[in-house]
């Protein structure tokens, strides 16, 4: 499955490249922060109004679309990509290095939360999203690294994170370096039949976090949480 490298714009107009692979889920979810020639994107996570400056930490990068939209967008930010898929994180280094971005990223091949990943099967289309809990096919025990530890690699402070790791999000967010994170942004993943998520996700980050967007589509939703 041989990668391509797609001409994209973000949702401020920067043009870039980003490394895809086809017959998988690689560009419906680049259509979640970019356009391209034919695809006018839907900036889920409003991109286009922020700003960083200072290191931005993208725990469950995939392929590097969070952090490609914002160091294409905010050239003083550098960012640390956590994904713990080496198919991934060679797509995301391919592009990083198409948009001459690989003097401002660091890798780290890692999970949060579990260090066991599974994969989905040879013919799901999104085959390469991890899960600690769901999907068949591939088995992987990963390193796992914690908030504290990013905070250290960040020089002791995270200017803006974005987290999306399909469940891991709940003990890597049940930490004390919160206090060391600015803009928390990202997804959260529940069940209603075990716990309420939104109440789950205010009770650990009231103390440091004010959460000023917060959707439910049903055990799944997207939130924005700025510093107290």
């Amino acid at each position: 499955m041989d990668p391509h490298l797609e001409p994209v714009h973000t949702s401020r107009g920067t043009n870039g490249y980003i490394s895809v692979r086809d017959n998988t889920s690689d560009m419906s979810l680049v259509f979640g922060s970019f356009s391209n020639r034919w695809t006018l994107g839907d900036d889920e996570y409003g991109l286009k109004d922020l700003t960083v400056e200072g290191v931005f930490v993208d725990v469950g990068a995939h392929i590097g679309i969070i952090s490609l939209a914002v160091l294409l967008d905010n050239p003083k930010a550098t960012a640390i990509l956590v994904e713990p898929i080496p198919e991934n994180v060679a797509l995301a280094r391919r592009t990083m290095m198409a948009n001459t971005l690989d003097g401002r990223v660091k890798f780290v091949e890692a999970a949060v939360g579990s260090g066991t990943i599974r994969y989905g099967g040879v013919d799901a289309d999104d085959r390469f999203v991890g899960n600690i809990a769901t999907h068949s096919g591939h088995v992987i025990q990963a390193k796992v690294v914690t908030l504290a530890q990013l905070v250290k690699m960040a020089g002791g402070h995270i200017a803006a994170m974005k987290v999306d790791c399909e469940g891991g999000e709940w003990e890597f967010l049940n930490s004390k370096a919160l206090k060391d994170v600015g803009l928390i942004f990202g997804e959260w993943h529940g069940s209603g039949s075990d716990y309420n998520g939104p109440d789950r996700l205010r009770g650990l980050l009231d103390a440091t976090h004010e959460i000023v967007n917060l959707t439910d589509v049903g055990g799944i939703g997207l939130f924005w949480a700025v510093p107290r």
